[in-house]
């Protein structure tokens, strides 16, 4: 099985990093994000006129390479983190 695992957060120290790095899942092919890897600009449709940027592309791809996504994060202000919203 693929699994494709990240965090929804760009922090080094991380809880949500610890949590997705699946260790116990040694049996399976695991694909381990991180979003600070997938550094964009905020979306806006003017941008869209000239194509999605390329790091929007792989991780488009490596979603659509896997069998399993696992993503953690956590919430802040009732909403989610500014890494997350931009991939």
């Amino acid at each position: 099985m693929k699994i494709l695992a990240f965090a929804g957060s760009s922090s080094s120290t991380s809880r949500n990093k610890e949590l997705v790095s699946l260790k116990r899942f040694t049996k399976h092919d695991i694909n381990l994000l991180d979003l600070k890897d997938f550094d964009m600009l905020v979306f806006s449709v003017d941008r869209e006129k000239n194509g999605f940027p390329q790091e929007a592309q792989n991780f488009m791809k490596a979603m659509e390479d896997c069998d399993f996504i696992i993503c953690s994060m956590a919430e802040q202000n009732r909403s989610y983190n500014v890494p997350f919203k931009n991939i």
